[in-house]
């Protein structure tokens, strides 16, 4: 990417050697579905598995029952096809997190959760969950889980809204890190070796902050391959969040590791002002939105907004693939490099130093 620096003579020395992305002129884009053919369907072939018992009653969290190598603590949260749940393992002693797929006869579940599973066991990082592994609970498949304690990025925004630019790149570089090891990491998956994997699905639900100053990027549900990625969105039936994907991604065109990048720029965007730059409602109006680039830039805000990491957030969210930073590798470096142009304390330590010193508390 032809990238254009811009100094900001304002700023301190600490940024002199820290360059600011300005953003391209936006380009016309082609109508949509002219580019690409629609129903594009995925070139990995899975192999079909057993509904489970839609009669069964599912965990409330409540009761100590068996799941897992453990025994249940509580209900961590409920997605859309499965419920996640706190367990305590007697015999390793340690709390673990337990992935329960819901029943279900919509067999496409069955699909993206075994997919989900052989992805996971494959990312090995300390910026991602990792995966222990998995099993079947009265015929519905589990993945066991290391637990986080601590919170996802979604809470920690409703407790904390904007956050201070130090803080910012503290867990923006972490994510960053998983995101360069997930999109140039080898994997096998059914039998067939891939380079590179796209989360399809980064927001700030799925992003846990520990309180340990460790940032984790979990829920690979919609994850896949590089070269396996060719998948039709329907608008009635969306897997996945709508206002973190690209413009590629909402029309159902192929899609790379760049859609990853545009949904980082939507996250960093909500961490520097506290709201989602496309907050419409109605999906016409929000798809019109993303691929018009229209959103409320980050110098209109009336707050004091670091000029980099705005202008980094923005990059990211250019509606054109080839506008965008080119790469999570090249996105890694940039934080890196700005975050300890502010100081020598890492980014976890700056995260545990927050929450030790705030006085406000998201812990339970």
């Amino acid at each position: 990417m032809d990238v254009k620096l811009e100094p900001q003579p304002q700023y301190n020395d600490a940024f002199a050697s820290i360059p600011v992305f300005s953003i391209p002129v936006k380009k016309p884009v082609s109508p949509l579905n002219t580019r690409y053919k629609k129903n594009i369907k995925t070139t990995i072939d899975i192999p079909p598995k057993p509904r489970g018992d839609e009669q069964l009653i599912i965990p409330s969290g409540n009761e100590p029952l068996k799941l897992g190598t453990g025994t249940v603590v509580e209900l961590l949260g409920t997605g859309g096809m499965a419920k996640v749940y706190k367990i305590w393992s007697e015999t390793l002693e340690t709390y673990r997190a337990v992935k329960l797929l819901m029943p279900s006869n919509d067999h496409s579940n069955y699909q993206r959760f075994e997919t989900e599973s052989r992805i996971s066991a494959n990312l090995k990082h300390p910026n991602i969950v990792k995966v222990h592994g998995t099993g079947e609970w009265h015929g519905l498949p589990f993945m066991e889980m290391e637990y986080v304690d601590g919170v996802t990025l979604q809470v920690f925004l409703q407790f904390f809204q904007s956050l201070p630019p130090l803080l910012c790149t503290a867990i923006a570089v972490q994510i960053a890190r998983g995101l360069a090891y997930a999109h140039t990491q080898q994997v096998l998956l059914y039998g067939k070796k891939y380079k590179g994997i796209i989360h399809r699905d980064l927001k700030p639900s799925n992003i846990l902050i520990g309180f340990d100053g460790i940032v984790k990027i979990m829920d690979f549900g919609v994850a896949r391959p590089v070269e396996a990625s060719l998948h039709t969105v329907n608008v009635d039936r969306i897997v996945g969040t709508l206002q973190y994907f690209p413009p590629e991604q909402v029309n159902g065109y192929p899609i790379d590791q760049l859609a990853d990048i545009y949904s980082f720029g939507a996250v960093l965007y909500e961490m520097l002002c506290g709201v989602n730059p496309f907050p419409q409602l109605n999906i016409a109006e929000l798809i019109r939105a993303k691929i018009d680039n229209k959103f409320t830039r980050l110098d209109e805000f009336r707050m004091a907004i670091e000029p980099h990491l705005a202008s980094l957030a923005q990059v990211c969210l250019c509606t054109e693939k080839q506008d965008r930073i080119q790469s999570s590798t090249i996105l890694r470096d940039y934080l890196e490099d700005l975050h300890y142009s502010w100081g020598e304390d890492g980014p976890e330590s700056v995260i545990r130093t927050f929450f030790n010193s705030t006085e406000k508390s998201c812990r339970k």
